[in-house]
């Protein structure tokens, strides 16, 4: 690190980012199976095609909306 002359100490700021998708209500959304796109307002999950394993964690997805530290847009 010392190399890449990277902030340490008093000047390095933990910072996580994740991506996340939300109603227009501001409630959180979060897919239940592959293919399920966030409808305009919140709505009970499709049926779940029963030909698909019923996962509590989808593999992949990628949301519309970056946060920091769980923050939209934060500010340093």
């Amino acid at each position: 690190e010392e190399k890449l002359n990277l902030p340490n100490g008093k000047f390095e700021i933990p910072l996580v980012i994740q991506d996340r998708s939300f109603y227009p209500n501001g409630e959180l959304f979060y897919p239940t199976q592959p293919g399920h796109e966030p409808p305009p307002a919140p709505q009970p999950p499709p049926p779940i095609d029963p030909t698909l394993p019923n996962p509590s964690v989808v593999p992949e997805f990628f949301g519309n909306t970056i946060l920091v530290n769980g923050k939209v847009w934060p500010y340093l």
